[in-house]
């Protein structure tokens, strides 16, 4: 029995499935990819829900939303720390993790067909698969602890400030802790005898980003029956061998003000982008920058980087792939790759990166290659410096690791 289980431990070859993920609620689901897989699997469900370990969670944390919600004048955020999860704690989760998934086959098969294949958390497809949950429920540990330290207790930073911050702070608003009681109280009315030990944290963690308007991660999902619904379609039916590269990618540069939609410089090469496309260089363009330049502006970059290319030059909504959501010129490029593998773009065909030549001498810098590694942990993509405008890529399908340490685009 001990060879059997771990022979079954260690499969875990299987690649990851080019198919959009399924999100009910893509806020959440984006960062916590392991929960929403779970709740979709009645056995898997069955098994975590009833779990005695776990139950002893789900029920301190029960009391405690009742506690706050019900004692009088009851307004302390720092309880808000009791709904995080501590190295010890997460130490005792990821160990029964690892004893359900040898007790029941359910779960390994869960594992094996459900978790490992959706790519969720590709960056450790080299454990086995009895690790591989383990690690996964550590990335949404991490994922919330960090949303409820930095837009709840506020004792950390957000990722980037600038753009990512609360709307409210706890230490200047008058009403901050009769807000964060509220919530408790919406907790406390909305919880279950079937709720598992991670559904309150994540339903709080979930209602602060609500609370501070920070839902960026869920806007316009699902992706590919909204706004790339036509070029999803479409990749479907390219002869990709008429063309030497698979997509155009033209990061976002974002203005600093809301009276242009569009940054001059983007704006300006969107034409030599449309006759490259013209050109047959590409049969798509994927245009990425979501709501970030200004601070919480209204307009997603990428969207108005497509409606200059379909009302200005011309190029079919069906040839145009938006990314709404990347922030950075790092998650510019990674997220246009899981667009390219969701899509069924062929991977090892290279994408050419069409840019201002400052930001292309950035994207080849040695500098970039370390930031990625500090930000990723991998890169995205290796690059190759063709013109002063394009950098030639080759896509890695570590993009596809979800990460919950940028909330608003993980």
């Amino acid at each position: 029995m001990l060879l059997t289980l771990s022979l079954i431990a260690t499969i875990g070859s299987q690649q990851p499935i080019a198919t959009p993920l399924h999100y009910s609620c893509a806020t959440a689901d984006k960062n916590f990819y392991l929960l929403r897989l779970i709740e979709d699997d009645s056995a898997v469900q069955r098994i975590v829900f009833q779990d005695p370990k776990f139950e002893d969670i789900t029920n301190r944390q029960q009391s405690l939303v009742k506690k706050a919600f019900t004692e009088t004048n009851f307004e302390k955020i720092d309880l808000l720390e009791e709904f995080c999860y501590s190295d010890a704690k997460n130490a005792e989760i990821s160990a029964e993790f690892q004893d359900l998934f040898d007790k029941y086959p359910s779960v390994r098969t869960f594992v094996a067909s459900k978790l490992r294949p959706s790519g969720a958390y590709q960056l450790f497809s080299g454990l086995s698969d009895r690790d591989l949950i383990a690690k996964a429920w550590l990335e949404c540990a991490k994922g919330i602890n960090r949303i409820i330290r930095s837009y709840g207790l506020q004792t950390i930073d957000t990722p980037s400030p600038q753009i990512d911050a609360p709307l409210y702070e706890a230490k200047t608003m008058k009403q901050y802790g009769g807000f964060i009681k509220s919530m408790f109280g919406y907790l406390t009315e909305n919880s279950k005898s079937t709720d598992s030990f991670f559904t309150l944290s994540r339903e709080l963690s979930f209602q602060l980003l609500r609370f501070h308007n920070r839902d960026e991660a869920g806007r316009l999902e699902p992706l590919e029956k909204l706004g790339n619904r036509l070029s999803y379609q479409n990749a479907a039916k390219t002869a990709w061998g008429n063309y030497p590269y698979s997509v155009i990618l033209v990061p976002g540069l974002g203005p600093e003000n809301t009276i242009q939609r569009v940054s001059p410089l983007p704006r300006m090469l969107l034409k030599l982008v449309a006759e490259k496309w013209r050109a047959k260089a590409a049969p798509f363009i994927a245009v990425t920058g979501g709501y970030c330049y200004p601070n919480r502006t209204p307009y997603a970059e990428s969207l108005e980087m497509k409606r200059t290319l379909m009302d200005e030059y011309g190029v079919p909504e069906k040839a145009i792939l938006i990314d709404p959501h990347a922030r950075h010129t790092t998650t510019n490029i990674r997220n246009v790759i899981r667009l390219m593998f969701r899509y069924r773009f062929p991977m090892d065909k290279p994408g050419l990166i069409f840019t201002n030549t400052y930001q292309a001498d950035d994207i080849v810098a040695k500098s970039f290659e370390v930031r990625c590694q500090k930000v990723f942990g991998y890169q995205p993509a290796t690059y190759k410096r063709i013109k002063p405008f394009e950098v030639e890529f080759m896509p890695s399908l570590n993009s596809l690791t979800l990460d919950p340490s940028d909330p608003l685009d993980p």
